[in-house]
This record gives structure tokens, C-alpha cells and sequence, in this order.
């Protein structure tokens, strides 16, 4: 490696700015992480509200199968769940 001004010209010449070359780089390597952990938050919660959407829809089923709730009140809940 050559001396040159304050730092170091590496193999890429970047004067001491090390692996990420400096400037805004740095942004866009912390930008790219941050939207893969909001991708994978939002995955693994749509995810979850949908076995629990699933479970209550089931549980409804049940309900009318066995004649606690009339249709219209079946329907009606169903169309709220649904929403949800």
C-alpha cells in the first residue's frame, strides 16, 4: 500500500474509508436490513392474524352447525371476522 495524503490508498482507492467506502454507503446497507426485519414482521404477523381470523371462523361454524346462532347472525359475524 502507498501513503497518500492522510490515509491509505487501499487495492479499490479509497483513501481510509475501509470496507464501505464511506460517504453513504453505510445508509444503504442499514436501509436494505431495516426493510428486511419490516418484511419479516409484517409476514410473520399477517401470518398469525390469519390462523387466529381461521380459528375464530371455525369456532363460528361450530356455533351455527349446532343451531346456537341463526343464519343472519352467522352471516353477520362472519362479514365482521372477515373485515378484521
Amino acid at each position: 500500500m502507498m501513503m497518500a495524503g492522510r490515509g491509505f490508498i487501499g487495492r479499490a482507492g479509497h483513501m481510509g474509508m475501509g470496507y464501505f467506502g464511506g460517504g453513504w454507503s453505510w445508509l444503504v446497507i442499514v436501509g436494505v436490513v431495516l426493510l428486511a426485519i419490516t418484511l419479516i414482521y409484517f409476514a410473520v404477523k399477517k401470518r398469525h392474524d390469519n390462523t387466529q381470523s381461521y380459528s375464530a371462523i371455525d369456532a363460528l361454524k361450530m356455533k351455527f352447525a349446532q343451531g346456537e346462532i341463526t343464519e343472519k347472525e352467522y352471516q353477520d359475524r362472519k362479514d365482521i371476522l372477515k373485515r378484521r
